[in-house]
Formats: C-alpha cells, sequence, structure tokens
C-alpha cells in the first residue's frame, strides 16, 4: 500500500518504487530517522516544506548578492562554499579553502542569515536526536569544514552522472583521510535542501543498484553504463529506477553511500539550485557528522 501511494507522490514517483523512500511533513519528524537510514531500516526520506516559501526567497536572494569570486567553478556550475575535496596536502590549497570558507560564515552573520544554518542544525537534532550532531573537523588544522554548499547547476552543463558515495570516496579516499579521526566513512548518506527547480531536469534518479555488486563505470564521467562485480557491462537503460523530486524548502536524506542515483541533465534558462553535502557517524555511534 504504501508503494502504491507513493506513486501518486510529485516528490517520490516511478512505476515501481523498489527502496523505501517515504515523505515526511516537518512536523511529523522522528528523532531517530537518521538511524533507521543508517541502518537501512529506511532508505530515505524527504521532509516536507522544512523552509517555507518566503525563507527560500530570502536564500535565493541571498546567494544572488554573495560575491561570486568566493564561488568555485565545477563542471555543472558553482559551489558556495569550496567543497572539501578541493583540499590537497598544499598550503596554497588549504588556505584558497579555509579562506572561501571564512567568507561563507562572514557574509552569513553580516547578512542576518544565521538562521539558515541554525534551522538545518535544527532539523538534523530533530531526525537524529540519539545523536550530537556536529560538523567534523579538518585534522590538518583542526577547524572545522562546511557544514554544506549551494550548489548552483546551469543549463546545458548537465546533471551529475551515475554515481554513488562509496563510488566517490574509493576513487578519492586522500579528502576523506583529512577530515577528524573517528568516523565511520563507510556508507555515507547524502543530504540536500532543494532551494530551486529547474524548468526541466534536474530530477535524482534512484537506480536499483547496490554497491555490494556494483563498484566500476567504463569511465569516470561516462552516464550510460556500469561494470558490475563479474565484470559486465550494464546499460542503465536496463536498470529500474525511479525518480524522486524535492520541492524549494525540502529536505532529502538518502542512503547515497551504497545507492547509486545521478542527477538529470537540467535544460531551459533556470539553474537547479540546492544546499547540501554527506552526513555519517562516529565509530563509537554517538555523533552524527554533516559536511561538504
Amino acid at each position: 500500500m504504501q508503494n502504491e501511494l507513493l506513486k501518486m507522490s510529485n516528490r517520490i514517483y516511478g512505476d515501481e518504487i523498489f527502496f523505501d523512500f517515504r515523505e515526511i511533513a516537518f512536523d511529523n519528524l522522528s528523532g531517530n530517522l537518521i538511524d533507521d537510514v543508517k541502518h537501512r531500516k529506511i532508505d530515505g526520506f524527504v521532509t516536507t516544506e522544512v523552509f517555507s516559501k518566503e525563507e527560500v526567497n530570502k536564500i535565493l536572494s541571498w546567494v544572488e548578492k554573495a560575491d561570486h569570486k568566493y564561488f568555485t567553478q565545477g563542471s555543472t556550475g558553482w559551489l558556495f562554499p569550496a567543497p572539501f575535496a578541493i583540499i590537497t596536502d598544499t598550503d596554497e590549497k588549504l588556505n584558497d579553502y579555509f579562506n572561501k570558507l571564512s567568507h561563507f560564515h562572514s557574509y552569513i552573520a553580516e547578512s542576518g542569515m544565521t538562521w539558515f544554518t541554525e534551522r538545518l542544525h535544527q532539523f538534523f537534532e530533530k531526525c537524529g536526536s540519539n545523536f550530537q550532531m556536529k560538523v567534523p573537523l579538518n585534522k590538518v588544522v583542526n577547524k572545522g569544514v562546511a557544514p554544506g554548499n549551494i550548489r548552483i547547476f546551469d543549463p546545458l552543463k548537465g546533471g551529475i552522472p551515475v554515481h554513488c558515495g562509496n563510488y566517490f570516496q574509493w576513487r578519492h579516499t586522500h579528502f576523506w583521510s583529512l577530515l577528524e579521526d573517528g568516523i565511520d566513512m563507510n556508507d555515507q548518506l547524502s543530504f540536500f535542501v532543494l532551494l530551486q527547480n529547474a524548468k526541466q531536469g534536474g530530477e535524482l534518479t534512484i537506480y536499483d543498484m547496490l554497491w555490494d555488486n556494483v563498484k566500476q563505470k567504463p569511465e569516470v564521467e561516462n552516464d550510460e553504463a556500469v561494470i558490475n562485480d563479474a565484470g559486465e557491462t550494464i546499460s542503465l537503460k536496463d536498470i529500474r529506477h525511479f525518480t524522486v523530486k524535492p520541492q524549494p524548502g525540502d529536505i532529502l536524506i538518502f542512503a547515497g553511500g551504497p545507492i547509486w542515483h545521478r542527477v538529470e541533465n537540467i535544460r531551459g534558462e533556470i539553474p537547479r539550485m540546492t544546499f547540501g553535502g554527506f552526513i555519517n557517524f562516529s565509530k563509537d555511534n554517538t555523533k552524527c557528522y554533516y559536511w561538504s
């Protein structure tokens, strides 16, 4: 019955919802939902209207007025602040990252937008009340990294090719190694606040495909096929999938580490905009970290 109801949702839909993704009102959040996703009792949930339309418009205006020299250009558009993955062991990269992050925090404070990051923290506390919520430190300089980043997907620059969080970690172990010790990096969760939908495209496609049996692609940017553990190349067209499309002000959390997924190509003149990152847990199971 639940899967039948989800087919009628304008946020979670498809011919078959084969993972347990739920749509939950902000007022109905329970304190163990993040733990439920961690242990795969459920696979993801969209919390509706965490931010009101008026609040989303204030955030969009705040992004538009920001000094874009502190933005980082990526293959699909812009990020603010820079993602922690730009950091290497060189002082130059480390200083550049924390310079941009410092501006991000200053800009939030000076423009009266601290309520944005405070609401995000409150949201995590509300659906993960059995954990202490924290932003992890970069252990090289003992400073906190970003709680997430604004990601602007420009039209005609594509989406994000099929991937899962474990695939990124496997390819780029160095970035994760710079975060503080004591974090269990296995099967990280993904989160994002949807701030603006593209006119067309930008949906999140969830594939019936897990890291347990698929760990490779023909090339990193390939968006047509994957390679399973038996060495077989499988076309994405032959894999079951469904769509998750949060609305502005919603927050999605899902098991993005083990579940393969992609962001569809952006079409039309309106960019897709999110604020998001990753979630994982301390090895002693007392803390929950969120960052990007």
